[in-house]
C-alpha cells in the first residue's frame, strides 16, 4: 500500500514539475522574442548594496495527516546584501539573520547564515578568475557557529545590466504620458543606458538628471516643449528604484574547501566544491536565475550534499511584482539520502518609502513526507538603505 502511495506521489511530482517548467520556458522564450536585447551591454563598474528588515506571519499546513505540527508563528528577519564588479575585481557579500517568534512555549529560536566571495579576473577581457570565498552559519540547534573557508578557479563572467532596463523602462513610462512622441532608437536606448551606468561620475543626482534630460531631448522626440518637472521626477523614481536589479551571464567554479570551525563539533573535513550560475533578463521587466552547487567530503559517492534552485521576477506593473522558485536539494550521509522539493509563489506589492508587502504561498515535500506541506506568509519588507 505504502509502495503504490508513493509511486502515485512520484508519479504526481513528474507530471506537476514538468507542467511547471515547461509553462516556465514557453513565458521566457515569447517575452524574449519580443524584447530588448539586454545581455549585450557592459557596465564598467558596479557596486549595489542594500540592508533590508522584515516581519513575516507564517501559516504552517505539515505533512503528516493528524496536523500534529501545524502552527503560527512570526518571523523578525534581516537581509545584507553587497556587490561590486570591475574588469579585474569583484566581491559579494552576503547576510541573512533570522528570529522566530512563536504563538506556544517554545525556546528561542534563530538561524545565521553569511556568504562572501572575491573573484579576481587575469585578464580584463577574458572570462577565467580565482575565487576565495567563506560560508560562515549558526543556529539554535547548531552546538556552535560553523565556519568553512574555500579557495579555487572559475570561468565565465556576470555583467549588471540594470541601467538598459532603466533606460526602457523610462522611454515606456514617458511614452505612456505623452512626453516622447516617437519610441527610442535602440542606439539612443543604449545612450541613456551608459549614462545612468555611469553615475559615480557625478556629484549629484541633480546633474545626472540633468545630463539625461538633455540626451533624451536631443533625439528631438520629446514634445516641442521638451520634458516637464513630472518626467524628471519619473525619471529619477526609476533611477533610485533599489528593489529594481537586472543581471546577465553565467559562471561554474571548482575548487576545496575546509571545515575551520564544525557547528556540530565533529571533525572537521576537507571538502570538494563545484558550483554553476546563470542569470537572464529576457526583457527589462523579468529576471531568471538558475544556481547549483554540490559538496563532497572524501567519499564523494556516499557523502554529499547539493542544490539546484530556479528564480523567476516579473515585473507586472510599477507597483505589483511576481515571483516564483524552485528548489531541490539532497544530502547524502554513509550512502543515506534525503532529498526537497520546495516551490515559492509570491506576489510583491510596493510601497511608498522603499517598502513592500509580500504574500507567499509555499509548498514543500521531501522524502519523508506524507503529503506536501502548505505555508501561507504575509511579509512587511522595509530597505534601511
Amino acid at each position: 500500500m505504502n509502495q503504490r502511495k508513493w509511486l502515485k506521489a512520484g508519479l504526481c511530482w513528474s507530471w506537476f514539475s514538468s507542467l511547471i517548467l515547461s509553462v516556465l520556458l514557453l513565458v521566457v522564450i515569447t517575452v524574449a522574442t519580443h524584447a530588448i536585447p539586454l545581455y549585450f551591454f557592459r557596465v564598467p563598474r558596479t557596486h549595489i548594496s542594500n540592508l533590508e528588515l522584515s516581519f513575516s506571519y507564517q501559516f504552517y499546513d505539515d505533512r503528516f495527516l493528524d496536523d500534529r505540527s501545524n502552527l503560527n508563528v512570526g518571523h523578525l528577519g534581516l537581509t545584507y546584501f553587497s556587490l561590486f564588479n570591475s574588469p579585474h575585481f569583484g566581491y559579494s557579500l552576503t547576510g541573512n539573520a533570522d528570529l522566530e517568534l512563536r504563538a506556544q512555549d517554545s525556546p528561542l529560536i534563530y538561524r545565521i547564515i553569511t556568504e562572501g566571495n572575491v573573484n579576481y579576473f587575469f585578464d580584463p577581457r577574458d572570462l577565467f578568475f580565482g575565487f576565495a570565498g567563506f560560508t560562515g552559519r549558526g543556529a539554535s540547534v547548531y552546538r556552535a557557529m560553523g565556519l568553512l573557508v574555500s579557495l579555487g578557479a572559475g570561468y565565465g563572467r556576470f555583467t549588471d545590466v540594470t541601467p538598459l532596463a532603466q533606460a526602457v523602462r523610462i522611454e515606456a513610462r514617458l511614452r505612456a504620458r505623452g512626453s516622447l512622441v516617437e519610441p527610442l532608437s535602440y542606439t539612443d536606448l543604449l545612450a541613456i543606458a551608459h549614462i545612468i551606468g555611469r553615475r559615480y561620475r557625478y556629484v549629484t543626482l541633480a546633474d545626472l538628471l540633468t545630463s539625461l534630460q538633455a540626451r533624451i531631448e536631443w533625439t528631438l522626440k520629446t514634445r516641442p516643449d521638451g520634458l516637464d518637472t513630472l518626467d524628471i521626477y519619473i525619471i529619477a523614481a526609476i533611477i533610485e528604484d533599489r528593489q529594481f536589479k537586472r543581471f546577465s551571464g553565467w559562471d561554474i567554479r571548482f575548487g576545496l574547501g575546509y571545515e575551520l570551525l564544525d557547528p556540530f563539533e565533529g571533525e572537521r573535513d576537507l571538502v570538494a566544491i563545484s558550483a554553476f550560475n546563470i542569470a537572464f533578463a529576457p526583457e527589462p521587466g523579468s529576471q531568471l536565475v538558475l544556481r547549483g552547487s554540490f559538496t563532497g567530503a572524501r567519499d564523494l559517492l556516499r557523502t554529499h550534499s547539493m542544490s539546484i534552485r530556479a528564480d523567476y521576477h516579473f515585473l507586472w506593473t510599477e507597483i505589483i511584482d511576481l515571483r516564483g522558485s524552485y528548489t531541490f536539494s539532497r544530502d547524502s550521509e554513509a550512502g543515506f539520502y534525503r532529498h526537497r522539493h520546495q516551490i515559492d509563489l509570491g506576489i510583491v506589492v510596493r510601497l511608498p518609502g522603499d517598502t513592500d508587502i509580500t504574500l507567499t504561498l509555499a509548498l514543500m515535500h521531501g522524502h519523508d513526507y506524507e503529503e506536501w506541506s502548505k505555508r501561507l506568509l504575509i511579509s512587511l519588507n522595509m530597505d534601511l538603505f
